[in-house]
Formats: C-alpha cells, sequence, structure tokens
C-alpha cells in the first residue's frame, strides 16, 4: 500500500492495524472467503517460511504498492499478495485454512463490490446489467463514477483479466466519438476519433492498444462507443446492451 517501511502493527481478533508514515492501513479479515483461494489467472506474488505470520504478511503487503489484499493459509505458512482486492468468492478455489485479509480504504468503497487495484490506485465495479451507452454513463455518473478508462496496458490488463476471470463477460469501457455522450451525434466519419472521458485519444497501436484483428471499423459510421470483447476492444453502435465498469477517479 506504501513505499515507506515504517511500519507499527497492532492485532486484534480479525483486524490488523498497520501504521506508516503515510497513515494507517487497517487489515480486515473478509470470513466469506475462509477455506477459499483466489490464485489462477490473477496478478499475485507469494512469500512463505517458518517465520511466516499473518502479522508479517500485513506488513509486508503494507510496504509494496502492488499489495491491495493477501491470502494467508495455515497450512503452510504462505501469504499470497494480491494486486486486487476481490468483492466476491466467484471463481474461488477451495484450500482448506485459507484466510483473506483486505486493506479498508477511505477512497474505495470494497464493501459495496468495488475492486481496489494498489499499484495502479484504480477503483472500479463491474455491473452485470445488459445496457445501452447512455444508461452506463448515467448510472456510473450519478454514483460518482465515470465509465472506466483504460488508457494504459497496465490498466486495460487489469479491468480485463478481472472480469474474464470473475464474469466472462463483454463490457462497456469509457471511450466515444464526439457526440456519444450527449446523444447529439449518431453517425461518424472517420474524421472522428474515439476519445477515452479523460480526454486522451484511444491509442490504435503499441503497449497501450487493445484492439482486435480488423477494429476499430466504425462500420457503418454507427459505432461511436467502445467495449472489451474477449479482451480485445471493438468499436460498437451505443444502442449495443452491454455490461459495464464504473471507476471512482482516485487523486
Amino acid at each position: 500500500m506504501s513505499s515507506r517501511t515504517c511500519l507499527l502493527v497492532a492485532v486484534t481478533l480479525a483486524t490488523w492495524l498497520v501504521e506508516t508514515c503515510d497513515g494507517d492501513v487497517r487489515w480486515t479479515r473478509d470470513r466469506k472467503f475462509d477455506g477459499l483461494v483466489k490464485v489462477n489467472g490473477y496478478p499475485h506474488s507469494e512469500l512463505g517460511g517458518e517465520g511466516m505470520n499473518v502479522r508479517y504478511c500485513a506488513s509486508t503487503c503494507t510496504s509494496s504498492s502492488r499489495c491491495a489484499s493477501f491470502f494467508y493459509l495455515t497450512a503452510n505458512r504462505t501469504c499470497i499478495m494480491n494486486d486486487l482486492i476481490f468483492p466476491s468468492t466467484s471463481g474461488g478455489t477451495v484450500l482448506p485454512g485459507a484466510r483473506y485479509f483486505k486493506a479498508v480504504t477511505a477512497t474505495c468503497p470494497v464493501g459495496d463490490g468495488y475492486v481496489w487495484v494498489a499499484r495502479l490506485r484504480m477503483c472500479f465495479k463491474f455491473y452485470p446489467t445488459l445496457t445501452n451507452f447512455s444508461t452506463v454513463f448515467e448510472t456510473c455518473t450519478n454514483n460518482g463514477d465515470r465509465p472506466v478508462v483504460l488508457d494504459t496496458g497496465d490498466k486495460n490488463y487489469a479491468v480485463s483479466t478481472y472480469v474474464a476471470y470473475t464474469y466472462g463477460a463483454t463490457f462497456y469501457v469509457g471511450a466515444v466519438r464526439e457526440g456519444a455522450v450527449n446523444g447529439s451525434r449518431t453517425l461518424w466519419t472517420s474524421d472522428y476519433l474515439l476519445y477515452w472521458l479523460n480526454g486522451k485519444l484511444v491509442a490504435t497501436d503499441g503497449p497501450d492498444s487493445g484492439w482486435g484483428l480488423g477494429h476499430p471499423s466504425n462500420s457503418f459510421g454507427k459505432e461511436g462507443c467502445m467495449v472489451q470483447l474477449r479482451n480485445q476492444w471493438n468499436d460498437v453502435s451505443c444502442d449495443t446492451n452491454c455490461s459495464f465498469v464504473c471507476e471512482k477517479v482516485i487523486p
């Protein structure tokens, strides 16, 4: 959680408070994960040994900029540190003795189904409801969020991997052609490029591009919005009904 290393750990029955130079991080055990782990397909690292315990695991995770949660395996004293905070047990693997702890942050409400990616400071939530982009934009903004912006390869990988392994769904992302958000335009020529909602041009090549073969295509000039389909981007009509991901913008 922090790159600083001055730590003090206080222990209660289910909560570990780690005081850092940059402020407190409170680790809470999520008991619905007892006896489960989520490893396959999710970014993680492992530590182990005779000296490993939950307090040491919490301190190590706190000092890592990549760690947002961890599984502690009581059987072999192994700590599995995760980039993400998992809101649900979906996709978990049974492993007796496993315990799951997550960092409680004031900025990302993980208790409401949001996923926190510590190293990217991303806070996002998947919505399985199939709907058009207008409703997607309204739903996100009404909650103080925006449709998720995946303007770097790291962000795209983090969100697409999580959704693929947990839900396997096609979902709207926060990139549009001019006029798509307010509905002032429904047809676009090749001059109208796709932009992320933070104002950044959507990359068409290089490490920050995630397009599938033959896309963007803007078929019949009607594809003003963008989805993630089987881990690849695809431009679509904004009337297409898809799931979606919202994100909270964290300073």
